[in-house]
């Protein structure tokens, strides 16, 4: 699943920091996932479930929250399978 938003804001600098703002709040992200190589910040959500892995990633106003099921996606890969789709998606959305 993908979650894509866009905040228009005051123009693109009040957007990035309306979305910045947003991010570091969020209640249910959980540890920082550093080194991706895109994207300005990540973070894991809901790291407690059994069910899912999250990772949503914010690259200036635009955030993606990529959710797998570890049933179709078990142990290590759906974490991974979630860097790549998140990576994939802002790709696609380049502007």
């Amino acid at each position: 699943m993908w979650d894509l938003m866009l905040f228009s804001g005051t123009g693109i600098d009040g957007a990035v920091d309306e979305q910045k703002r947003r991010f570091a709040t969020a209640g249910s992200y959980g540890s920082r996932e550093l080194g991706l190589g895109f994207g300005d910040e990540a973070r894991w959500v809901d790291e407690g479930s059994t069910t899912t892995c999250a990772l949503a990633v914010r690259d200036a106003n635009l955030l993606v929250t990529v959710k797998l099921s570890v049933q179709r996606h078990p142990g290590p890969s759906c974490r991974q399978d979630a860097r790549n789709l998140a990576r994939t998606a802002l790709a696609a959305t380049r502007r």
